[in-house]
């Protein structure tokens, strides 16, 4: 993972997992007709982090189904400049 505004600064960076939350809904994975295993996870996953330049981001999402079908999408915010 990269700092994304390291990046578009030209910066290297370190970055640092912070706390996740996670919901806790039940799914249901299957094989469908032609033996593919799906799992169609419903929780969201939000996590904040760091980087070494100062940089604070959030980034909440679903997991991706190992076919491809669901999921693996994830929005990343960044906090109003306090200045």
């Amino acid at each position: 993972m990269k700092c994304a505004k390291c990046v578009d600064e030209g910066l290297q960076s370190q970055v640092y997992p912070g706390g996740t939350v996670m919901t806790l809904m039940s799914s249901s994975p299957y094989f469908d007709k032609a033996g593919v295993y799906h799992s169609h996870d419903p929780n969201e996953r939000s996590t904040d982090y760091r980087c070494s330049n100062g940089h604070i981001w959030h980034e909440v999402g679903r997991s991706r189904c190992p076919a491809g079908d669901y999921g693996g999408s994830f929005h990343r915010s960044y906090p109003a400049n306090r200045d």
